[in-house]
């Protein structure tokens, strides 16, 4: 029967990886993904302003599959598969109808889901953590393999966490706490300074190949830019103190080298209208290394030199967050209403979603009503990590007997750490940038709510 059982239901998480697939098909394409194609099809030169690992991908999948198609179902794979053995190993021994209901409501769950219409780097990133930590708790259960299995387990775990670090730089953060709670869950026998060096080299390993993986066939360098964020950052700095604080030399044209300029342009919830809009930035800040470099330096020391005004201005930038958090349309709308009709240049009118009227429904019915309840706001799911993280910790330091204790707090802490860079320097109140936080708060809350809920029903069933 357990065979059976099994196949059941990985027939059900294949079906509904085939379901989001097909209705998302081929695949939207915003901006950045746009830019990505056209260096994918050698119309831009291969450039690292967005991550050229998707690139190198890309242009594996294209061979197949002409179009963001062969990605959106790699996406998906990742996605689906992770979950799926995250949530057998989690909720092992309970129906297959339980267990792929959790599936559905996780999976499905529009905050995360929604993005995967997408083939971008948010979704990439998050598809490939949710599969680092399935395979993971799939080994966890499953220590009586063989050791080759077990290697094979450990180098996908290893690449997929690359993978994450590859398309999005903040999922350093959220990689360093699995990499550890990984190490000292497969190496049990070996000494606690010995956990911390292998947690360390495997860490750096990651950092290092995602890195080189981006550096890789790249034919434009934009050096430095983390200096669009400095310079947001700078101009929020300088309105708050009423003195220019920004370099001259990050300005075009030294008359915009002034406070009533940076008004004009600056909102304290995104970086989006004065980076890219407002036409007053010198782009030699991120272009040109000796500019560029010059510019980060003299930027750092200048937050360094107003810190209350600093944190002020953060502070009004994080106010957004407990009020904000409504979902952004990109699943039906690229290519099919908002923004353009398709792309000439390609041909992309060919590659138009399946589904754009449906999609379209969703957004505006199912999202747009859960944004004015908060579905999109990160601050509960925040809270509830925070609560979670310090639960977990009491229980571990008393000897709580729960297996999955460990992986809970590994995961807590990933979901933080993933948002620590959004309160020191944050770009933009976007709904993309709390997926991974949103995701493990719903694994957590779900799969150990009706864990617990399951084992008190069965309780209260046995014979006083």
């Amino acid at each position: 029967m357990w065979p059976i059982q099994k196949a059941i239901y990985w027939a059900g998480a294949l079906l509904l990886c085939l379901v989001s697939i097909l209705l998302y098909f081929p695949g939207s394409m915003g901006n950045d993904s746009l830019s990505q194609w056209y260096q994918v099809n050698g119309i831009l030169a291969v450039n690292d302003w967005h991550p050229p690992i998707i690139v190198h991908l890309w242009s594996m999948f294209n061979v197949v599959l002409k179009g963001p198609a062969g990605l959106l179902i790699f996406q998906h794979i990742l996605y689906w598969s992770g979950l799926a053995l995250l949530i057998d190993a989690m909720v092992f021994g309970r129906t297959n109808s339980l267990k792929l209901a959790i599936l559905a409501v996780i999976g499905l769950f529009p905050v995360v889901w929604f993005s995967l219409a997408s083939v971008w780097k948010d979704g990439l990133m998050i598809s490939a953590l949710i599969f680092a930590v399935g395979l993971y708790a799939f080994a966890r259960n499953h220590k009586f393999v063989n050791q080759l299995f077990r290697a094979g387990v450990a180098i996908s775990i290893w690449l997929a966490l690359m993978l994450a670090c590859g398309v999005r730089h903040n999922a350093l953060l959220a990689v360093l706490p699995l990499v550890f709670m990984m190490v000292y869950d497969f190496f049990p026998n070996v000494g606690q300074l010995k956990k911390i060096a292998l947690g360390v080299a495997l860490f750096l390993s990651i950092f290092s190949l995602s890195r080189a993986g981006n550096q890789f066939g790249v034919n434009q360098h934009y050096p430095y830019l983390v200096n669009q964020l400095v310079f947001w950052n700078l101009a929020g700095l300088s309105i708050e103190a009423d003195e220019m604080l920004v370099p001259t030399e990050a300005f075009i044209q030294k008359d915009s080298a002034k406070v009533d300029v940076l008004k004009r342009y600056y909102n304290d919830a995104s970086n989006n209208n004065l980076v890219f809009s407002s036409g007053i930035i010198n782009a030699k800040i991120w272009e040109d290394e000796v500019v560029g470099k010059r510019v980060l330096n003299d930027g750092l020391n200048i937050i360094a030199e107003h810190p209350i005004e600093y944190v002020k201005m953060r502070v009004r930038f994080l106010k957004h967050f407990s009020g904000l958090g409504r979902w952004m349309p990109y699943a039906a709308f690229i290519f099919e209403t908002k923004y353009w009709a398709g792309d000439e240049t390609l041909g992309l009118p060919t590659y138009h979603m399946r589904n754009p009227v449906l999609l379209k429904s969703f957004e505006e019915k199912i999202a747009g009503s859960l944004s004015r309840v908060g579905f999109f706001n990160v601050i509960p799911y925040l809270l509830f990590l925070i609560s979670a993280t310090l639960l977990l910790v009491f229980q571990i330091l008393r000897g709580t007997e729960n297996p999955r204790n460990k992986l809970y707090l590994g995961l807590a802490i990933s979901g933080l750490l993933y948002w620590l860079p959004y309160i020191v320097i944050s770009p933009s109140n976007d709904f993309r940038y709390h997926l991974w936080t949103i995701q493990v708060a719903m694994v957590i809350l779900i799969v150990e709510g009706v864990n617990i809920i399951y084992n008190r029903l069965k309780l209260e069933e046995q014979p006083c």
